[in-house]
């Protein structure tokens, strides 16, 4: 593991860093802005290494498009009311960049 547990170069997996879950395409100084804690890195460590890496290992990359948002990041982007942590209102947010079909 490398880099401070909130550093955004923070490794939670092989191919992922916790810079890739504070992004926002069309916000992304709001985007910058949120901040994580304990529970959010480690929520977003299991989830890169149980779901996130085994399929970017069997797919190829992959493109985070949200990984937490804050209230007022949320209504900007018109994201599901009241869903403003890491949970399974986001995970839709997850993309892979190219599907490969096995």
């Amino acid at each position: 593991m490398s880099g401070n547990f909130f550093d955004v170069d923070y490794t939670l997996s092989k191919n992922f860093k916790l810079r890739e879950f504070k992004v926002s395409k069309d916000y992304p100084l709001m985007a910058d802005e949120i901040e994580l804690d304990y529970v959010d890195v480690l929520t977003l460590k299991i989830l890169c290494i149980e779901i996130i890496q085994p399929i970017r290992d069997k797919f190829g990359p992959i493109e985070i498009l949200s990984g937490k948002r804050s209230p007022e990041l949320n209504k900007a982007v018109g994201g599901y009311k009241n869903c403003a942590a890491i949970s399974d209102c986001q995970r839709s947010s997850i993309m892979p960049r190219k599907l490969v079909r096995p």
